[in-house]
């Protein structure tokens, strides 16, 4: 028989990791010079239209009220999204960095599935389709490509910027 109780622990750690890494953040956002605003975009996704019922996700959306919610404790105008659909999720992005100017502090965070393709990573919108074995190139085109949010955060110049990702890189279709 397995031992769940090691496994218990592990996911109870992962769970607080969201928590520690805001915990470190605030301590380096209050030893840091006044930026001009604090802006962040908050995503979690439970809810995948094309995944069967276990690949569904439980605690990402609360998860992700969690971090918005410290967020905003610390002076950051946070956005939510909930469950988003690809496009909605482009168009909150292009929103988040439409807000972002130098010398800024910019927050975000991703709570869902993700996957990992030739060693580049990709989030995974809520409408993502279903993908069958070797359709590798079709789940690429139909995810996010994590690398290319964070270089267009990167060119708008924040003084400071925070990424966390809480997805694990396993496709949920194989």
């Amino acid at each position: 028989m397995p031992d769940y109780s090691l496994w218990q622990r592990a996911v109870r750690r992962l769970s607080l990791l969201p928590l520690i890494v805001l915990a470190v953040f605030a301590v380096v956002a209050a030893s840091s010079p006044a930026a001009a605003k604090r802006v962040a975009l908050v995503v979690g996704i439970n809810q995948y239209e094309n995944l069967d019922a276990a690949e569904q996700l439980q605690k990402a959306v609360g998860d992700s009220h969690a971090v918005g919610d410290a967020l905003r404790s610390l002076g950051y105008d946070v956005e939510e999204a909930d469950n988003i659909a690809r496009l909605d999720f482009l168009r909150q992005w292009q929103h988040f960095l439409n807000r972002i100017e130098p010398g800024d502090e910019a927050a975000f965070f991703f709570a869902g599935h993700g996957v990992e393709i030739g060693g580049l990573n990709f989030l995974l919108p809520a409408d993502v389709p279903r993908v069958a074995s070797g359709e590798e190139e079709v789940l690429k085109a139909s995810a996010l490509s994590l690398n290319g949010f964070l270089e267009q955060a990167r060119e708008r110049k924040p003084q400071m910027a925070l990424y966390v990702i809480d997805a694990c890189r396993d496709n949920p279709f194989a």
